[in-house]
């Protein structure tokens, strides 16, 4: 009968399987906290190191633990995740969002306490962070 293995690369490693051991691997997806947004996991493994100090803020560490639907693991240094937690600073956002959305008085606004606020965008054009589309040939793309 023919042998059936599997060799695995781990970092350099190499890790020879047989085919009755296959299903001690699991396939694995890794990604940013930033592109989790929104998004839930089984398990969810984060590195919290000082090597990284710049990412080490508070909020970043809260959406990457609520991001675990049953598990999560923080692999790293204890004065990394420390560090994490007393960072509260946010890096201030350069959106102008206030300033585009700057409330317009209406009547109906001004004689009801409990009533919706209507919001204008500012009459001058906005601009858009997008490629103009081209024409290439028979088909239109972006």
């Amino acid at each position: 009968m023919e042998e059936r293995t599997l060799t695995v690369d781990f970092d350099g490693q190499m890790v020879e399987y047989e085919a009755s051991e296959l299903d001690e691997l699991t396939l694995a997806y890794a990604t940013t906290i930033h592109k989790s947004q929104g998004s839930e996991y089984p398990i969810v493994v984060m590195p919290v190191l000082m090597t990284h100090y710049v990412m080490l803020q508070r909020n970043l560490i809260y959406t990457g633990i609520t991001r675990a639907k049953k598990i999560c693991v923080l692999v790293g240094q204890t004065k990394a995740l420390a560090y994490a937690i007393h960072n509260m600073k946010v890096l201030k956002r350069n959106t102008r969002l206030k300033e585009r959305l700057a409330p317009v008085a209406t009547d109906s606004a001004a004689t009801a306490p409990n009533s919706a606020r209507q919001y204008a965008l500012p009459t001058e054009e906005i601009q858009m962070a997008a490629e103009e589309r081209v024409q290439y040939g028979d088909k239109e793309k972006p």
